[in-house]
């Protein structure tokens, strides 16, 4: 490799590449593309707009944190969301849902919807969706052996590392991968 006649490193030139694949993804994420499709996910400003509401007012409606950027991806806000109104949202009162999803009757009703769905066990998400563990497990790509047991916290990375593959695989099935 050359540039201006000035012979390069190879190995400079692989850095560098990797540099700007990498850093470019994390440029898009940071400005709130899917990492598993590309497509924008929505910001809260932009949630809150399209319910016709101000930032501030869908904070309230929603009881979310007065620090959570206008910025933050719905994914983000959704995590954001208190465990008492998450359960409001659907009809019940937080120690229903809490019995409903597993959780300690005495977790904090405060507790952010992220932390409070990331201690719900695989049994439980298998029950509540009218499966069979090893069906979940399957679905997930996570290993039959797995402890039925395991919070989704302690497996949510690998699951979104294998739904992330899946997401790609299938786009090379519609033709959509580059080089074809």
């Amino acid at each position: 490799f050359s540039i201006h006649k000035r012979k390069i490193n190879p190995l400079l030139v692989l850095i560098l590449v990797i540099v700007i694949y990498f850093g470019g993804i994390a440029v898009f994420q940071t400005f709130g593309f899917d990492r598993y499709t590309g497509a924008a996910e929505q910001t809260l400003r932009e949630i809150a707009k399209s319910q016709g509401m101000t930032v501030q007012a869908f904070k309230e409606q929603y009881a979310l944190p007065a620090e959570l950027s206008d910025r933050a991806v719905a994914s983000e806000v959704e995590e954001a969301i208190p465990l008492f109104k998450m359960a409001e949202l659907n009809g019940m009162d937080a120690a229903t849902l809490k019995k409903e999803l597993g959780l300690p009757a005495g977790l904090d009703d405060n507790t952010p919807w992220g932390e409070a769905f990331g201690q719900v066990t695989l049994e439980k998400m298998a029950e509540l969706n009218g499966t069979v563990l090893s069906e979940l497990l399957l679905y997930y790509g996570l290993p039959e052996n797995q402890d039925p047991t395991t919070q989704w916290k302690d497996v949510k990375e690998q699951v979104e590392q294998f739904l992330s593959k899946q997401t790609e695989v299938q786009g090379c099935d519609t033709g959509s991968c580059e080089g074809e």
